[in-house]
């Protein structure tokens, strides 16, 4: 049996990078176990990725993720985590990154696992931590340390713990049994090291699958179920969904996981010019924000806004640079995509190609998929889930915009066989962008020109012509309770009905806090504001509009937020855009506004409207974890801390933004901690007051 089934048929006649496949599982996950527990060491690893610009491949050494029961050959994406409800994931986390080396006053060298790096500066690049993107999880300790440090405990989703070279941490995440299934991700998240660790590859797929099973009583979605339950749905004569195995397969539901990804590096040291494109003996790695002299008067630093245009290289799938994606005509496929970037806005566009190219040459493979997406339309595909969150309706596009921690579940279906190209399109508004340059632009800067993701290779099959409404319609009959009875007739009817009106109610898993205070008037909504500014550092401030308040990490104000309340956020940026992104618990986006240069708002609300904003249309009453927050705009969300409480963050995902201090720490206090608001944060909790569910 193979460590890892592939989706996708690699080419046999394809060059190396050719075939996209899906990030291999952990070796050692049991998906029988009430735990699923795995080993993940970090260290420097070499590997190979294809650089556009010099038409080659290049040799680089980077810090990775790595399963030392199946360590893989060119692995810029770490191995895929697969967790169902009610499970508990166990992580033994290794740092094997180098000592730290300073020079001491009598020339000898000093190794030592602690770092001597500034506050709010990139830098501690051997120190780690991991963080669950999205999951709605403790965020201190599974098992508290001992008072004199010498035993670590068992962390859960604790971003203020560090890991220093050569040390180890355990992880325990308890996942609750109604966690929503869905899209999620790690990543590293040290203060100071995040972006540099990220863009090299230290992160990976999350998914959370579930079956657990709607229930209609005639009037209301009594219980709510999971969209894997209808996705998953098979005839009796193929595999039932009790049965599907702990793999993503194409025989057994057609999933893509996809990690978006820009792996920065350069070569060169500190003696010599470091540059981006390497040379044939030279390896590539990435040991600082170091600065790239093309000139006297053109120079920058390689994770600043341009850096990564200027760089000339393209966003990566599954660490695959240009790479091919097999699927068969009149299929469904569900790609569950992850922006597990630092910087690139994706604009993600499908075009057909009229006639087939040879994708050997890199080269004419571009300008052949440049050329179609400058003459054809995009493909329309489908939305089901945002932030691993299944919607409300199903929403049909040709473009989303993928943001530095955004996650998409999209259905696509290819009717006309042939090649089609995945393009990184970036014909937006600049304020829509996560890498537009601040500074003033002259009159000769032009938009990058359309990147190529990937390349679909659709083949001939036998599949019918259907609609999606059709195929999810004909799968609702397949959805069987675990003594392998159908679901009732009325629950059965009632999401047929939805599907007729692109409607997947049955299967969103959190209730709406929109308008909820109108029919009750015990409900209170507490209200928040936030406003992101890199004027004059890199800052935050509790006050929307009031960009002069901003302050970094450590000198803003935290928040005390209280268990089980409501609050509503007014989310705004000064002087550039910046994804918006908290820890633990997801919100709802109540409305978005255009704003005028005295922060009125301008017109009605674009979450309400179609076709006028590629950004915010369609968004109103879905629920996320991290939103784009551009300037020009006010943004309301509402968020419900109901299960857990403790210390966490709130932060730009620009994660270089992140580090240089644009963070913000968060505290849920539980209405009978006294002294909520006087511990240190990333503190022990007094006894019996430590997050817990509720």
């Amino acid at each position: 049996m193979k460590n890892y089934i592939t989706i996708l048929t690699l080419l046999a006649s394809t060059p190396l990078y050719a075939g996209i496949q899906n990030p291999p599982l952990f070796n050692n996950s049991n998906v029988d176990s009430n735990f699923v527990s795995i080993d993940l060491e970090v260290d420097k690893k070499l590997g190979e990725i294809y650089n556009p610009v010099t038409n080659r491949i290049d040799s680089v050494e980077l810090r990775q993720y790595i399963d030392p029961h199946n360590p893989l050959a060119n692995q810029f994406v770490a191995p895929t985590i697969q967790i169902k409800q009610g499970k508990s994931l166990k992580v033994n986390l290794m740092n094997n990154l180098p000592l730290y080396e300073y020079k001491k006053n009598n020339g000898e060298i000093e190794k030592t696992p602690n770092c001597r790096d500034e506050h709010n500066t990139i830098g501690c690049i051997n120190t780690t931590n991991l963080h669950t993107h999205g999951l709605q999880v403790n965020p201190e300790y599974t098992v508290m340390p001992s008072k004199d440090g010498k035993d670590k405990g068992i962390a859960a989703d604790n971003v203020f713990i560090k890991i220093n070279p050569k040390e180890k941490q355990d992880y325990q995440f308890d996942i609750p049994k109604d966690h929503p299934a869905g899209t999620y991700w790690y990543h590293a998240h040290l203060h100071g090291s995040t972006a540099l660790q990220v863009t090299s590859g230290m992160a990976g797929a999350l998914i959370i699958e579930g079956n657990r099973l709607p229930k209609f009583d005639g009037k209301s979605f009594e219980q709510k179920g999971d969209f894997d339950v209808l996705w998953k749905a098979k005839k009796p004569s193929k595999i039932s969904l009790n049965n599907i195995q702990h793999k993503i397969s194409a025989d057994s539901n057609n999933d893509l996981v996809m990690v978006f990804q820009q792996i920065q590096y350069i070569c060169g040291d500190n003696q010599k010019l470091y540059k981006v494109n390497c040379g044939t003996n030279e390896i590539g790695h990435l040991d600082g924000d170091v600065e790239i002299k093309i000139s006297d008067t053109d120079k920058y630093k390689l994770l600043s806004p341009s850096g990564w245009k200027k760089s000339g290289r393209y966003t990566s799938i599954n660490g695959n640079v240009l790479g091919q994606i097999d699927l068969n005509q009149n299929e469904f496929y569900r790609w569950r995509m992850i922006h597990g970037g630092v910087r690139d806005t994706i604009g993600l566009r499908v075009y057909k190609l009229e006639k087939p190219i040879n994708t050997q040459d890199k080269p004419n493979f571009i300008a052949e998929c440049q050329k179609a997406a400058k003459l054809n339309n995009a493909i329309n595909y489908s939305i089901v889930a945002q932030d691993g969150l299944t919607t409300n309706a199903i929403q049909q596009t040709n473009t989303i915009l993928l943001q530095p921690g955004y996650r998409y579940d999209a259905i696509f279906n290819f009717k006309d066989a042939g090649q089609y190209c995945v393009v990184d399109n970036d014909k937006f508004p600049d304020s829509f962008k996560v890498n537009t340059n601040i500074e003033a632009k002259s009159s000769t800067d032009t938009p990058d020109p359309d990147k190529v993701l990937a390349i679909v290779n659709v083949k001939v099959s036998s599949s019918p012509t259907i609609t999606l409404k059709e195929f999810l319609k004909s799968k609702v009959e397949d959805i069987t309770l675990s003594n392998g009875q159908q679901l009732d007739a009325i629950t059965q009817k009632q999401i047929k009905s939805d599907l007729d009106n692109n409607l997947i109610t049955a299967f969103t898993p959190l209730d709406s806090l929109q308008n909820i205070e109108s029919s009750n008037s015990n409900i209170k909504i507490g209200q928040q504001q936030l406003n992101f500014n890199i004027s004059k550092v890199f800052g935050i401030s509790n006050e929307k509009f009031n960009a002069d308040l901003a302050l970094p990490y450590g000198d803003n104000l935290n928040r005390y937020l209280t268990l089980n309340g409501i609050d509503e956020w007014t989310l705004t940026s000064t002087l550039a855009g910046h994804p918006f992104h908290i820890h633990v618990n997801p919100f709802q986006i109540q409305s978005v506004y255009k704003v005028d240069g005295s922060n009125n708002r301008i017109g009605g609300d674009i979450t309400l409207e179609k076709n006028t904003n590629p950004l915010f249309n369609g968004l109103n009453g879905v629920w996320k974890d991290t939103l784009f927050v551009p300037t020009g705009y006010e943004i309301v969300v509402r968020t419900k801390y109901e299960k857990f409480t403790g210390d966490f963050v709130l932060h730009c995902h620009i994660l270089d933004h992140e580090d240089q201090g644009m963070m913000q720490n968060v505290r849920i206090c539980d209405p009978n901690d006294k002294d909520c608001k006087t511990r240190p944060f990333g503190s022990v909790v007094p006894a019996g007051l430590h997050s817990h569910a509720h």
